[in-house]
Formats: C-alpha cells, structure tokens, sequence
C-alpha cells in the first residue's frame, strides 16, 4: 500500500485498505489510529471535494504526528494532485517541525505550484454557476480558516479575493 500512496494512486491504495483486517490484540488501539489516517489519507486522493480534504487537514491537525506520518501525507496528496492540501498538510507539519528543511523545501515547491496554475475559466465558470456562487465559497473557505485559526491562511485567502476582484 506504501508504494500506491507513494504514487499518488489511491485507487490502488483504496482497493489494499479495504482488504486488510481489523485490528485486533493488544495494540489494536495505535493500529485504529492509523487506520484511521490511512482512510483519511485514500478519500482525500481519491476524491477533490472540499469535504475529505479537510476532514484529512483537521485530523492531522488533531495531534503531534510523526514526521514519517507527515512526510507520507504530503507526499501522497501531493502526488495525487491535491496541492491546496499539500499546502495545508505542509503548514500543520511546520508547526509542529519549524525548522524541518524538507518541509520548508516543500512549501516552497507548493506554494509555486499553486502560483503557476492559471485560473482556467471553465473552473471559473462552474465556480459561478455552483450554488451561491463564488462569493459562497470564499466564505466556506474563509469561515473553515476561522474556526481553525489558521490566520496566515486566512491572510493569504482574503489576499487572493482582493487581487481578483474587479477595480471600482
């Protein structure tokens, strides 16, 4: 399963999960954590909606992980083309890791990924045409970074919104 997640596949890595057993036994604890991440992990590189993305985010934000757990999540939605959570993945890392150079590599190939993406206008225009349009999910994205303190995000988000706002 390592190598799928490693991959990005997480159809692959879905297909494995699902075949492997309860845990059972004296460590059955720490393996129904993991499992739970591993779950986690596969919907949000299975699936780009916004639910399984934060639901992974706020999980790993949920405790001190291990670097190795960290590195395998970033990796794998990273691969899997999921950069916004890469991006968040990356800034839950940082906090618990500051001056951890391979994060601070990542971030910065993120961040300019996320930078060298045009703004494609059939995105543009499903964004406009979703339910309550793109003012809705501004205010999804802007009330989540909120209620998770997430204020150097929050700052990046409303920078956003104000470049791509019309000029008076």
């Amino acid at each position: 399963m390592q190598a799928h997640l490693a991959r990005g596949d997480g159809e692959a890595a879905g297909k494995v999960f699902a075949a492997l057993p309860e845990p059972t036994g004296p460590g059955a604890a720490q393996e129904k954590v993991v499992r739970e991440w591993l779950g986690r992990l596969i919907e949000a590189m299975r699936h780009p909606a916004e639910a399984p993305q934060l639901a992974l985010v706020e999980f790993l934000r949920g405790r001190l992980w291990t670097m190795r757990m960290l590195r395998e999540s970033i990796v794998a939605v990273r691969r899997a083309g999921r950069l916004e959570t890469a991006r968040d993945a990356i800034d839950v890392a940082l906090r618990a890791y500051p001056a951890h150079k391979w994060l601070q590599a990542q971030a910065g190939e993120v961040q300019q990924e996320l930078a060298a993406r045009a703004p494609a206008a059939p995105v543009a225009a499903a964004a406009a045409s979703a339910p309550g349009g793109p003012e809705e999910m501004f205010m999804r994205r802007l009330d989540h970074l909120v209620r998770a303190k997430e204020w150097n995000e929050l700052a990046k988000h409303i920078a956003q919104a104000e470049e791509a706002a019309p000029a008076p």
